[in-house]
């Protein structure tokens, strides 16, 4: 099958090929003699190509106009130049201070933030103890309040059964 289609493709190219060449005219077929001016025409064209459009060339004049203008102050102000030279060293220096004061304050920031963050776990760690101390002796208080309770019933029974007894006693002895 893979023969077949290769097949198929290699008449398709070889029809397409002499149909293009059926197309062309005696007149564009190259003779030997011409084969050069075509050379050079291509040469040309490709010479064109390589030169740079009108927008790049008026923008590679600009460019070279401002770096000689550039250059021309330079010789011509030193005194300037030296003075920006000055102004952007301490422009610089001052940058670089404030850079260190800022990296500085960041770093007192975040040892602040660790500090504030062991005393919350400590509060927490005492609060958690506190809490647990405070549960604890609420428990026992519920234990002794439950005892206390109970004492209560049992005296409460222990009165009525004393009272039943002096009732009996009271009923049992006339006067």
């Amino acid at each position: 099958m893979q023969i077949i289609n290769a097949i198929l493709l290699f008449l398709a190219i070889l029809l397409m090929w002499s149909t293009l060449n059926l197309e062309r005219s005696s007149n564009n077929i190259a003779k030997p003699g011409d084969q050069s001016s075509q050379l050079n025409d291509s040469m040309e064209f490709l010479r064109k190509l390589k030169n740079k459009s009108p927008n790049e060339e008026s923008q590679s004049k600009r460019i070279d106009a401002y770096k000689k203008i550039a250059e021309e102050s330079l010789k011509d102000n030193p005194e300037s130049i030296d003075r920006v030279e000055s102004k952007f060293d301490k422009g610089t220096k001052h940058c670089s201070s404030l850079m260190n004061g800022l990296s500085r304050s960041s770093d007192d920031l975040v040892n602040k933030f660790e500090t504030i963050k062991q005393d919350i776990d400590n509060v927490k760690s005492i609060e958690h103890e506190k809490f647990s101390e405070t549960s604890s002796l609420l428990k026992e208080i519920m234990i002794a309040i439950n005892d206390l309770e109970s004492s209560t019933r049992d005296v409460e029974n222990s009165s009525r059964d004393l009272s039943n007894q002096i009732a009996e006693v009271k009923s049992g002895v006339v006067f």
